[in-house]
C-alpha cells in the first residue's frame, strides 16, 4: 500500500492540483491509477461505520494476496473543470451504493436469475479528489462484469480493464460540469449501469 501511494503521488497530484497542462497517461499509469482508486474506495467503505458493506470482501482480498484487480469490475476517470471555491462544490468526496436499475441482455436474464438471491453484489462508487473524478463499477459474481454508457468516451476515460496500449492526454474528455458535476454524474452513470457476461456457456 506504501510502495503504491508514494508510486501514485507524483502521477495523480498535479491532475488532482490541476497543474500543468496536459499529462501523458499510458498504459502502465492507467493501471497504476486503476489499483490505486480500488484500493482507496475499498479502503473508505471498510473504514466507515456501515453493517453492510457494498464493495463485496473479493476486491480488497484479490488485490492485497494477488496484486491485481478483478476482471468484474471497470473503472473510469472523468475531469472535473471547477474544483475548488466554487458554491456548492467540495474539494473531495466518496459515494458507494447498491445500484438497484439494471440492464441485462434477454440472453442473459436466465444466467442472471440464478445468481439472485445468493447474496450477490453489484455495486458503484464514485470518488473526486480535485479536479478528478473516478467511478467504479463491478460485481461478485463469477464471469459477470458491469459497465456504464453512454458517457463514453465523452465524459469517461477507461482505466481498468485496459482498453488500449496508447498514451492519452489528460485531461481528454469533457468536464463533469457538463452532466450536472459530481452530484449530476453519479446520478446519470447509476441509470445506466449494464450487467454481461464474459462467456456464456
Amino acid at each position: 500500500m506504501s510502495n503504491l501511494e508514494g508510486t501514485i503521488e507524483k502521477l495523480l497530484g498535479p491532475m488532482v492540483a490541476g497543474e500543468g497542462s496536459m499529462i501523458g497517461i499510458g498504459r502502465y499509469e492507467r493501471s497504476l491509477l486503476a489499483h490505486w482508486v480500488a484500493k482507496t474506495m475499498t479502503i473508505l467503505e471498510y473504514a466507515g461505520n456501515a453493517r453492510t458493506n457494498n464493495i463485496p470482501k473479493s476486491v480488497p482480498e484479490t488485490l492485497y494476496k494477488s496484486r491485481t484487480l478483478l476482471p468484474e469490475h471497470t473503472i473510469y476517470m472523468g475531469f472535473r473543470r471547477d474544483a475548488y471555491g466554487v458554491r456548492g462544490v467540495h474539494p473531495a468526496g466518496f459515494l458507494v451504493q447498491s445500484p438497484t436499475n439494471l440492464t441485462v441482455k434477454p440472453e442473459h436474464q436466465n444466467l442472471f436469475q440464478e445468481f439472485q438471491g445468493k447474496n450477490n453484489k453489484i455495486f458503484s462508487a464514485a470518488l473526486v479528489i480535485g479536479h478528478v473524478y473516478f467511478y467504479m463499477v463491478g460485481t461478485d459474481i463469477d464471469n459477470a462484469f458491469s459497465f456504464v454508457y453512454p458517457y463514453i468516451p465523452d465524459y469517461l476515460l477507461q482505466l481498468w480493464p485496459e482498453e488500449t496500449a496508447k498514451d492519452i492526454l489528460w485531461p481528454n474528455t469533457k468536464p463533469i460540469e457538463d452532466k450536472g458535476g459530481w452530484d449530476g454524474m453519479n446520478s446519470h452513470l447509476n441509470q445506466s449501469i449494464a450487467l454481461d457476461f464474459h462467456k456464456i456457456e
